[in-house]
């Protein structure tokens, strides 16, 4: 009799041992997978990925800032020419003078504001105003009217959209970020477009449109003068207007005073 009890219990625990394995070791597949899973292959890689992102960002934005005064007058260039352009849209008699004032109003201020995107994402203060020279440009064009008006803002857009665009070929060599290069580089074609229209409708309201386009020769020219060139454009600029001005003012004054006031000496004061 104690025999089989022995027995009996023997039995009892070792079905309680068969089925007390499979629970555990099913609690510890259960387990295992999850302790290699998650250190091994999920959190790694999103750890490292916004990493990589933000350092790119971080470069991306720093990088403009090399060239913040480029980029500053590169803004108030845009708006100059904007203001030019909307001035041009009110005043032009000529239908082709006004067609392109209305293209210049539209471009310069579609580019103005991707420049001053780029100053902001990059930390750059940027403020577009007019200088007092610019101002004083777009107040003389102000008074001119009729073809006087045509002439000189056609004038006034060939000499500047040359200016620019022999800036804009050097500076998308030389300057210091990789953004503001790659930026002029895509603005650059508009500009030499711009130009090439100026020259065109120029023609037809009698503006000379004789405008080198490549960099002159240095060979018996004092170095101080071509730096100067630019200064050179402006002023022939301003006396073009200061001209027209004149004839405005000779032909309609009515003090004899005032048309005598006109200067016979191309414009200077």
């Amino acid at each position: 009799m104690l025999n089989r009890r022995l027995m009996a219990t023997a039995a009892g625990a070792l079905a309680i041992g068969l089925v007390a394995v499979p629970m555990y070791s099913l609690h510890a597949q259960g387990t295992a997978p999850g302790t290699g899973t998650t250190p091994g292959s999920t959190t790694s890689p999103t750890a490292s990925t916004p990493a990589g992102q933000g350092n790119v960002n971080v470069a991306t934005r720093g990088d403009a800032s090399a060239n913040a005064d480029l980029i500053r007058e590169l803004v108030n260039g845009n708006l100059l020419e904007t203001r030019l352009g909307q001035l041009g849209e009110r005043k032009a008699t000529n239908p082709a003078v006004r067609q392109f004032a209305q293209r210049m109003a539209s471009d310069h201020s579609r580019m103005q504001s991707e420049w001053s995107a780029m100053a902001s994402s990059n930390g750059v203060a940027v403020s577009p105003q007019l200088d007092t020279g610019d101002q004083a440009k777009l107040d003389k064009l102000n008074q001119l009217s009729g073809s006087d008006f045509d002439r000189a803002y056609m004038n006034l857009m060939i000499q500047a959209h040359q200016d620019a665009v022999n800036r804009l070929q050097n500076e998308a060599q030389s300057a210091n970020s990789a953004q503001v290069r790659a930026k002029i580089a895509n603005d650059l074609p508009t500009y030499q477009q711009h130009l090439s229209m100026a020259q065109q409708v120029g023609g037809q309201v009698g503006v000379t449109t004789a405008v080198s386009t490549s960099t002159p020769s240095t060979s018996g020219v004092d170095p101080n003068v071509k730096s100067d060139s630019k200064f050179i454009r402006e002023i022939t600029a301003d006396n073009m207007l200061e001209t027209q001005l004149g004839q405005l003012a000779d032909r309609k004054a009515q003090n004899s005073e005032v048309r005598q006031f006109r200067p016979a000496d191309g414009g200077r004061p």
